[in-house]
């Protein structure tokens, strides 16, 4: 359902309500919950949605004789965790009016429409996604899905990853619940390609490199490895097409007990560690650890309802204290060209985790960088100091905050 924006970002999120819509003046968003898909998925998603949506409201010859119409474009009702936000701003609005002319509501419940060019448009994106959302025929009342399970699929009976078992966790204290501060820095592309290329790296290893000399810096006294889980998205390294999930976390870490670190230092480990651990081999190895529980006899004789109330905690103490912190970089936002002038700016909302407390995420365009801190405490100091150290080297940002 589309729904207008009124809490902090994915924060107010139903369990029977895996995908919201939702709009904001000018702004429009995606959350999806991470057992629909992952980041890459939502991004393909969150494209093929913003083109059908650009091309109606300014291409379509209907659209020059009345205003763009609304749609249910996803039922959904409840609330659930671990979700991850993309949203979009549209520059080229007349003053005052919102990015979709959004239906009038009937007490709570947003009225049904009776826009049939959009409904179209609703069938096709649900189609060109119907790995996610699955087939549904509406005369037969049956939802039918193509998914494939791509880890049973490469699941090979191999050696175990090794993994930390405790990392250093941020010691700051959580905000109340419902609070998600959000940082971003908007840089531009051409900045930071000439600065990766002193040190013969790409943009996000050099971003990453960043984040991990901030955090040791700044904990070097940390008893633990700092250690921050980098998702991986598997479609190139097996050449599959999915907008299901498909990625596998590694985590790359450094011991500060060993001293400083310059960053040329952290980018020649990282350089060679992606090296080593981003091959079909290892992810072989990785696939099968994250599998071999679920085909575990006893975890599968659980009853779903006890599995639903214990399952999270068990990943919160289990799944996250391996990592400190997070780092998702989706990459290229691609669309069409003459879609462009349109679109203002794009952010990626990494999902909250009680654990990890801060993550960060990062998505670009042809011109800018976007770099996202969701943050769940009231300590900005790691933000503060990122973009100092970028700023330091002439790097310069446009930093928006939704706390200030």
């Amino acid at each position: 359902m589309i729904e207008e924006e009124k809490t902090y970002p994915c924060t107010d999120i139903q369990k029977d309500n895996p995908l919201r819509i939702i709009y904001f003046n000018n702004k429009l968003s995606i959350e999806i919950a991470h057992f629909l898909t992952d980041g890459k998925g939502a991004m393909l998603f969150f494209q093929d949605l913003i083109e059908e949506y650009v091309e109606e409201k300014y291409f379509s010859k209907s659209s020059r004789n009345r205003n763009f119409g609304n749609v249910d474009i996803i039922e959904n009702k409840g609330k659930n965790e671990n979700e991850e936000k993309i949203e979009i701003k549209d520059k080229d609005l007349i003053k005052n009016k919102k990015m979709i002319d959004f239906p009038k509501k009937k007490g709570d419940k947003i009225k049904n429409f009776e826009n049939k060019s959009f409904l179209e448009n609703k069938k096709k994106i649900l189609e060109k996604n119907e790995e996610i959302f699955g087939n549904y025929d509406e005369e037969n009342g049956v939802k039918e899905s193509k998914y494939v399970d791509l880890y049973e699929k490469y699941m090979r009976k191999v050696s175990k990853e090794t993994t930390i078992k405790s990392a250093f966790h941020l010691p700051i204290k959580i905000l109340e619940k419902g609070q998600y501060h959000i940082t971003t820095g908007e840089i531009s592309v051409d900045n930071l390609k000439m600065e990766s290329k002193k040190y013969k790296t790409t943009i996000g290893k050099y971003l990453l490199a960043v984040y991990f000399k901030v955090l040791l810096d700044r904990y070097s006294g940390a008893k633990n490895p700092i250690v921050i889980g980098v998702p991986v998205d598997l479609r190139k390294i097996f050449e599959e097409k999915t907008y299901r999930n498909f990625f596998i976390n590694i985590t790359p870490s450094v011991d500060a007990s060993l001293g400083a670190y310059s960053l040329s230092e952290i980018i020649t480990y990282l350089d060679n560690y992606f090296a080593l651990k981003i091959t079909k081999k290892e992810f072989y190895k990785s696939i099968y650890k994250a599998m071999n529980p679920m085909r575990n006899i006893v975890i599968k004789s659980v009853p779903y309802l006890i599995k639903r109330i214990f399952f999270p905690f068990i990943f919160d103490y289990y799944g996250e204290r391996g990592y400190t912190t997070g780092f998702s970089n989706l990459g290229i936002f691609e669309i069409d060209k003459k879609y462009e002038k349109y679109l203002k700016g794009f952010r990626f909302l990494p999902p909250p985790s009680k654990r990890c407390k801060i993550k960060m995420g990062v998505i670009s365009d042809s011109k800018k960088v976007y770099i996202n801190f969701g943050n769940l405490t009231a300590d900005y100091d790691i933000e503060r100091d990122f973009f100092v150290y970028l700023r330091k080297r002439g790097i310069r940002s446009k930093i928006v905050t939704n706390y200030f």
